[in-house]
């Protein structure tokens, strides 16, 4: 399988503030999964450890690390997986 540590879907839940992001990793490695706002300022890390290669899903609730809720808005997803990466916008409504 080619590298392609990249965002399958990035998709609203209906009825539901969460933020549901889909990847794939071909291979083990470390990973780490990010939010970031629109500056490109941490405000969430979601996944930070390693990964076996497949496919994963990850909500994000619309907080920040402290717990506070970030509302709508623009934000960034930042995938890296061992030294790839892939950015992808998300818009919060």
């Amino acid at each position: 399988m080619a590298f392609v540590a990249s965002f399958k879907a990035v998709m609203e839940k209906r009825g539901s503030p969460a933020s549901v992001l889909a990847f794939s990793v071909p291979t083990s490695a470390p990973t780490r999964l990010e939010i970031l706002d629109l500056p490109g300022r941490l405000v969430r890390t979601l996944v930070n450890g390693p990964l076996a290669a497949g496919r994963y899903a990850f909500s994000w609730d619309g907080r920040d690390t402290g717990g506070r809720f970030l509302g709508a808005g623009m934000y960034f997803t930042r995938l890296v997986s061992g030294r790839r990466q892939a950015v992808r916008r998300l818009v919060r409504l």
